[in-house]
Protein backbone atom coordinates (compact mmCIF):
# COMPACT_ATOMS: atom_id res chain seq x y z
CA UNK A 1 0.00 0.00 0.00
CA UNK A 2 1.23 3.68 -0.57
CA UNK A 3 1.69 6.16 2.60
CA UNK A 4 -1.45 8.54 3.29
CA UNK A 5 0.90 11.02 4.37
CA UNK A 6 3.78 11.04 1.27
CA UNK A 7 2.58 8.00 -0.90
CA UNK A 8 5.95 6.53 -0.87
CA UNK A 9 4.61 2.32 -1.03
CA UNK A 10 4.98 0.95 2.22
CA UNK A 11 6.15 -2.97 2.23
CA UNK A 12 3.48 -5.04 3.69
CA UNK A 13 5.82 -5.87 7.10
CA UNK A 14 6.06 -2.64 7.63
CA UNK A 15 4.57 -0.75 10.48
CA UNK A 16 5.71 2.50 9.74
CA UNK A 17 6.60 4.73 6.32
CA UNK A 18 9.98 4.23 6.11
CA UNK A 19 10.10 7.70 5.02
CA UNK A 20 8.05 9.62 6.40
CA UNK A 21 7.66 7.58 10.06
CA UNK A 22 4.13 7.91 9.94
CA UNK A 23 2.36 4.45 11.50
CA UNK A 24 0.65 2.55 8.56
CA UNK A 25 -1.25 0.34 10.91
CA UNK A 26 -5.03 2.15 10.55
CA UNK A 27 -4.87 3.06 7.06
CA UNK A 28 -3.83 -1.19 6.57
CA UNK A 29 -7.28 -1.56 8.26
CA UNK A 30 -9.31 1.10 6.80
CA UNK A 31 -8.22 -0.71 3.12
CA UNK A 32 -9.28 -4.17 4.31
CA UNK A 33 -12.78 -2.64 5.24
CA UNK A 34 -13.33 -1.50 1.91
CA UNK A 35 -11.59 -4.43 0.33
CA UNK A 36 -14.50 -6.57 2.52
CA UNK A 37 -17.11 -4.05 1.51
CA UNK A 38 -16.27 -4.68 -2.62
CA UNK A 39 -15.98 -8.67 -1.90
CA UNK A 40 -19.66 -8.43 -0.19
CA UNK A 41 -21.03 -6.35 -2.85
CA UNK A 42 -19.45 -9.05 -5.35
CA UNK A 43 -21.09 -11.98 -3.52
CA UNK A 44 -24.55 -10.94 -3.27
CA UNK A 45 -24.23 -9.54 -6.96
CA UNK A 46 -24.06 -13.77 -7.68
CA UNK A 47 -26.35 -14.65 -5.23
CA UNK A 48 -29.11 -12.47 -6.77
CA UNK A 49 -27.88 -13.99 -10.35
CA UNK A 50 -27.90 -17.02 -9.11
CA UNK A 51 -31.09 -17.16 -7.97
CA UNK A 52 -32.60 -15.13 -11.26
CA UNK A 53 -31.41 -18.15 -13.32
CA UNK A 54 -32.84 -20.43 -10.84
CA UNK A 55 -36.77 -18.33 -10.95
CA UNK A 56 -36.64 -18.27 -14.84
CA UNK A 57 -36.35 -22.07 -15.06
CA UNK A 58 -38.73 -22.78 -12.14
CA UNK A 59 -41.08 -20.57 -13.66
CA UNK A 60 -41.58 -22.76 -17.42
CA UNK A 61 -44.80 -23.94 -18.24
CA UNK A 62 -44.95 -27.33 -19.21
CA UNK A 63 -48.08 -27.04 -21.15
CA UNK A 64 -45.89 -24.90 -23.63
CA UNK A 65 -43.64 -27.93 -24.46
CA UNK A 66 -44.81 -30.47 -27.03
CA UNK A 67 -46.62 -33.19 -25.88
CA UNK A 68 -44.08 -36.00 -26.62
CA UNK A 69 -45.19 -39.08 -25.58
CA UNK A 70 -48.41 -38.34 -28.13
CA UNK A 71 -45.63 -37.88 -30.53
CA UNK A 72 -43.51 -40.97 -29.93
CA UNK A 73 -46.58 -42.90 -30.30
CA UNK A 74 -47.38 -41.81 -33.50
CA UNK A 75 -44.33 -42.33 -34.84
CA UNK A 76 -43.77 -45.16 -33.81
CA UNK A 77 -47.15 -46.26 -35.18
CA UNK A 78 -46.07 -44.93 -38.41
CA UNK A 79 -42.57 -46.71 -38.42
CA UNK A 80 -44.63 -49.68 -37.59
CA UNK A 81 -46.93 -49.90 -40.09
CA UNK A 82 -44.04 -48.89 -43.05
CA UNK A 83 -42.40 -51.72 -42.31
CA UNK A 84 -44.71 -54.30 -42.04
CA UNK A 85 -45.60 -53.27 -46.04
CA UNK A 86 -41.92 -52.80 -47.70
CA UNK A 87 -39.94 -55.44 -45.19
CA UNK A 88 -40.45 -59.14 -44.37
CA UNK A 89 -40.93 -59.50 -40.78
CA UNK A 90 -38.10 -60.22 -38.53
CA UNK A 91 -37.35 -63.67 -36.51
CA UNK A 92 -37.30 -63.63 -32.80
CA UNK A 93 -34.73 -65.31 -33.12
CA UNK A 94 -33.06 -62.37 -35.50
CA UNK A 95 -33.56 -59.83 -32.53
CA UNK A 96 -32.59 -61.50 -29.43
CA UNK A 97 -28.70 -61.47 -30.21
CA UNK A 98 -28.45 -57.71 -31.19
CA UNK A 99 -30.32 -56.77 -27.79
CA UNK A 100 -28.17 -59.64 -25.67
CA UNK A 101 -25.07 -57.53 -27.30
CA UNK A 102 -26.31 -53.89 -27.23
CA UNK A 103 -26.98 -54.93 -23.10
CA UNK A 104 -23.09 -56.11 -22.53
CA UNK A 105 -21.71 -53.06 -24.59
CA UNK A 106 -23.69 -50.63 -22.51
CA UNK A 107 -23.02 -52.80 -19.19
CA UNK A 108 -19.66 -52.83 -19.44
CA UNK A 109 -19.34 -49.15 -20.71
CA UNK A 110 -20.80 -48.16 -18.09
CA UNK A 111 -18.76 -50.14 -15.37
CA UNK A 112 -15.71 -48.73 -16.85
CA UNK A 113 -17.18 -44.99 -15.89
CA UNK A 114 -17.98 -46.22 -12.47
CA UNK A 115 -14.40 -47.63 -12.15
CA UNK A 116 -12.75 -44.53 -13.35
CA UNK A 117 -15.05 -41.95 -11.15
CA UNK A 118 -14.46 -43.94 -8.41
CA UNK A 119 -10.53 -43.63 -8.92
CA UNK A 120 -10.62 -40.39 -8.95
CA UNK A 121 -12.43 -39.84 -5.98
CA UNK A 122 -10.00 -41.60 -4.19
CA UNK A 123 -6.98 -40.29 -5.47
CA UNK A 124 -8.95 -37.09 -4.36
CA UNK A 125 -9.34 -38.23 -1.17
CA UNK A 126 -6.26 -39.06 -0.62
CA UNK A 127 -4.60 -35.39 -1.38
CA UNK A 128 -7.03 -33.54 1.15
CA UNK A 129 -5.79 -36.12 3.86
CA UNK A 130 -2.21 -35.63 3.31
CA UNK A 131 -2.58 -31.79 3.61
CA UNK A 132 -5.31 -32.18 6.20
CA UNK A 133 -3.26 -34.13 8.73
CA UNK A 134 0.15 -32.18 8.08
CA UNK A 135 2.02 -32.26 11.34
CA UNK A 136 1.98 -28.34 12.52
CA UNK A 137 5.19 -26.70 13.23
CA UNK A 138 7.66 -27.13 16.65
CA UNK A 139 8.00 -24.32 18.69
CA UNK A 140 6.00 -22.02 16.21
CA UNK A 141 5.40 -18.94 18.36
CA UNK A 142 3.55 -17.22 15.88
CA UNK A 143 0.88 -20.09 16.05
CA UNK A 144 -0.15 -19.37 20.27
CA UNK A 145 1.12 -15.74 20.52
CA UNK A 146 0.06 -13.67 17.03
CA UNK A 147 1.98 -12.59 13.93
CA UNK A 148 3.71 -9.51 15.50
CA UNK A 149 4.77 -10.24 19.20
CA UNK A 150 6.62 -6.79 18.97
CA UNK A 151 4.64 -3.89 20.01
CA UNK A 152 4.11 -1.16 17.32
CA UNK A 153 1.57 1.23 18.28
CA UNK A 154 2.64 4.84 17.73
CA UNK A 155 3.39 5.38 22.03
CA UNK A 156 5.33 1.86 21.59
CA UNK A 157 8.75 0.44 21.11
CA UNK A 158 8.56 -2.00 18.16
CA UNK A 159 12.45 -3.65 19.47
CA UNK A 160 10.81 -4.54 23.24
CA UNK A 161 8.84 -7.61 24.14
CA UNK A 162 5.25 -6.40 25.15
CA UNK A 163 5.19 -5.22 29.22
CA UNK A 164 8.85 -4.55 28.94
CA UNK A 165 9.58 -0.57 29.18
CA UNK A 166 12.22 1.71 28.80
CA UNK A 167 12.89 4.32 30.88
CA UNK A 168 11.99 7.21 28.08
CA UNK A 169 8.93 4.90 27.88
CA UNK A 170 7.68 5.30 31.63
CA UNK A 171 5.83 8.59 32.34
CA UNK A 172 8.12 8.73 35.93
CA UNK A 173 11.09 8.40 34.66
CA UNK A 174 11.80 5.28 36.30
CA UNK A 175 13.06 1.80 34.80
CA UNK A 176 11.50 -1.54 35.11
CA UNK A 177 12.50 -3.67 38.03
CA UNK A 178 14.54 -7.04 37.61
CA UNK A 179 12.30 -9.25 39.23
CA UNK A 180 9.48 -7.47 36.72
CA UNK A 181 11.61 -7.98 34.04
CA UNK A 182 11.74 -11.88 34.56
CA UNK A 183 8.04 -12.38 35.26
CA UNK A 184 7.40 -10.54 32.09
CA UNK A 185 9.86 -12.96 30.14
CA UNK A 186 8.53 -16.10 31.66
CA UNK A 187 5.10 -15.03 30.80
CA UNK A 188 5.63 -14.51 27.11
CA UNK A 189 4.28 -17.65 25.64
CA UNK A 190 7.72 -19.28 24.45
CA UNK A 191 8.93 -22.61 25.46
CA UNK A 192 11.95 -21.60 26.67
CA UNK A 193 12.78 -25.10 27.56
CA UNK A 194 15.04 -25.80 30.49
CA UNK A 195 17.99 -23.46 29.23
CA UNK A 196 15.75 -20.27 30.40
CA UNK A 197 16.36 -17.84 33.65
CA UNK A 198 19.71 -18.63 33.12
CA UNK A 199 22.66 -16.75 35.33
CA UNK A 200 25.06 -15.60 32.84
CA UNK A 201 27.43 -13.73 35.89
CA UNK A 202 28.40 -10.22 36.20
CA UNK A 203 31.03 -7.28 35.18
CA UNK A 204 31.91 -4.18 36.79
CA UNK A 205 30.16 -0.53 34.70
CA UNK A 206 32.11 2.22 34.69
CA UNK A 207 30.63 3.26 37.77
CA UNK A 208 32.10 0.98 40.13
CA UNK A 209 28.32 -0.59 40.48
CA UNK A 210 28.09 -4.46 39.29
CA UNK A 211 25.42 -5.75 36.71
CA UNK A 212 23.73 -9.23 36.17
CA UNK A 213 22.70 -11.00 32.67
CA UNK A 214 19.94 -13.30 32.58
CA UNK A 215 19.73 -15.50 29.34
CA UNK A 216 16.74 -17.06 28.27
CA UNK A 217 17.15 -19.35 24.91
CA UNK A 218 15.02 -20.74 22.63
CA UNK A 219 15.08 -22.44 19.37
CA UNK A 220 12.75 -19.74 17.50
CA UNK A 221 11.74 -16.56 18.52
CA UNK A 222 10.34 -13.65 16.54
CA UNK A 223 12.59 -11.16 14.83
CA UNK A 224 11.84 -7.85 15.99
CA UNK A 225 10.43 -5.92 13.10
CA UNK A 226 9.93 -8.43 10.48
CA UNK A 227 6.39 -10.73 10.27
CA UNK A 228 8.00 -13.85 9.63
CA UNK A 229 11.23 -14.45 10.60
CA UNK A 230 12.08 -17.25 13.21
CA UNK A 231 15.49 -17.74 14.05
CA UNK A 232 17.20 -19.62 17.10
CA UNK A 233 17.50 -16.82 19.62
CA UNK A 234 19.57 -15.92 23.32
CA UNK A 235 17.40 -13.01 24.41
CA UNK A 236 19.64 -11.58 27.24
CA UNK A 237 18.38 -8.91 30.52
CA UNK A 238 21.17 -6.54 31.70
CA UNK A 239 20.39 -5.72 34.73
CA UNK A 240 21.82 -3.09 37.21
CA UNK A 241 22.22 -3.54 40.30
CA UNK A 242 22.22 -0.31 41.94
CA UNK A 243 22.41 1.04 45.56
CA UNK A 244 19.94 0.80 48.20
CA UNK A 245 17.75 3.81 46.93
CA UNK A 246 17.78 2.64 42.95
CA UNK A 247 17.65 -1.19 43.72
CA UNK A 248 18.01 -3.54 40.90
CA UNK A 249 16.64 -2.59 37.50
CA UNK A 250 16.67 -3.43 33.71
CA UNK A 251 19.27 -1.96 31.69
CA UNK A 252 19.02 -3.05 28.37
CA UNK A 253 17.49 -5.65 26.61
CA UNK A 254 20.03 -7.84 23.85
CA UNK A 255 18.75 -9.93 21.19
CA UNK A 256 21.31 -13.25 19.49
CA UNK A 257 19.73 -14.79 16.67
CA UNK A 258 21.42 -17.52 14.76
CA UNK A 259 24.40 -19.21 15.71
CA UNK A 260 24.72 -17.40 18.98
CA UNK A 261 27.07 -19.11 21.59
CA UNK A 262 24.97 -21.14 23.01
CA UNK A 263 23.32 -21.99 20.43
CA UNK A 264 23.51 -26.31 19.80
CA UNK A 265 21.37 -26.87 16.89
CA UNK A 266 22.98 -28.30 13.75
CA UNK A 267 22.02 -25.84 11.48
CA UNK A 268 25.05 -22.99 10.84
CA UNK A 269 23.18 -19.77 9.23
CA UNK A 270 25.58 -18.65 6.41
CA UNK A 271 26.72 -14.34 6.26
CA UNK A 272 23.28 -14.47 2.84
CA UNK A 273 21.11 -15.80 5.36
CA UNK A 274 21.79 -13.56 8.50
CA UNK A 275 22.65 -10.57 5.97
CA UNK A 276 19.58 -10.87 4.52
CA UNK A 277 17.02 -10.93 7.94
CA UNK A 278 19.80 -7.27 8.97
CA UNK A 279 18.69 -6.00 5.79
CA UNK A 280 14.94 -6.72 6.99
CA UNK A 281 15.53 -5.67 10.56
CA UNK A 282 17.51 -2.36 9.17
CA UNK A 283 14.86 -1.27 6.76
CA UNK A 284 12.26 -1.54 8.98
CA UNK A 285 14.51 0.27 12.07
CA UNK A 286 15.09 3.75 9.52
CA UNK A 287 11.01 3.81 9.33
CA UNK A 288 11.19 4.05 12.61
CA UNK A 289 13.95 6.09 13.64
CA UNK A 290 15.46 7.27 10.33
CA UNK A 291 18.64 6.92 9.13
CA UNK A 292 21.42 5.13 11.21
CA UNK A 293 24.56 5.82 12.03
CA UNK A 294 27.38 3.58 11.07
CA UNK A 295 29.70 2.26 13.37
CA UNK A 296 33.26 0.71 12.26
CA UNK A 297 34.22 -1.90 14.86
CA UNK A 298 34.86 -5.63 15.08
CA UNK A 299 31.52 -6.13 13.95
CA UNK A 300 30.79 -6.98 9.79
CA UNK A 301 27.59 -4.39 10.01
CA UNK A 302 26.79 -1.64 13.08
CA UNK A 303 24.13 0.47 12.75
CA UNK A 304 23.39 2.83 15.62
CA UNK A 305 19.42 4.98 16.29
CA UNK A 306 18.25 7.52 18.13
CA UNK A 307 21.82 8.45 19.94
CA UNK A 308 21.91 4.43 20.86
CA UNK A 309 18.76 3.63 22.15
CA UNK A 310 19.05 1.00 18.96
CA UNK A 311 21.99 -0.81 17.97
CA UNK A 312 22.29 -3.59 15.34
CA UNK A 313 24.51 -5.14 13.28
CA UNK A 314 26.06 -8.64 12.67
CA UNK A 315 29.57 -10.79 13.01
CA UNK A 316 31.54 -14.02 12.86
CA UNK A 317 32.96 -16.14 15.24
CA UNK A 318 34.33 -19.55 14.45
CA UNK A 319 32.89 -19.69 11.35
CA UNK A 320 29.55 -18.90 12.70
CA UNK A 321 27.42 -15.40 11.89
CA UNK A 322 25.65 -14.33 14.15
CA UNK A 323 22.62 -11.31 13.98
CA UNK A 324 22.40 -9.14 17.23
CA UNK A 325 20.10 -6.35 18.29
CA UNK A 326 20.64 -4.45 21.43
CA UNK A 327 17.82 -1.98 22.95
CA UNK A 328 19.16 0.18 26.34
CA UNK A 329 16.96 1.41 28.93
CA UNK A 330 19.32 4.56 29.50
Amino acid sequence: MKCPNCRTKVPKNYMYCPKCGLSVKAARASEQRRKNVILMGVLALNISACFLIFRCISLRKPASQPNTAAISSQAETTAESAAETTAPPQTEAATEPATEETTVATTENTTKKTTVKTEETKEKTTVTTTVTTEAPKQNDYFSTVGAMPFRTYDSGDPFLPPGIYTRADNMDGQALSEQNAKQIMMNLGINWGKDFDLYCGDTEDDGGMTNSTYRYLTNAFPVPGTADSQLPAAVDLYVHNGDAAQGSYLRAVDYRFGNHSDYTGPYVFTREEIAAVFNQVAAYANGVYGAPAEIDDSNEVHYSYGDGALNIGYYQRDGKYVLWLSRSND
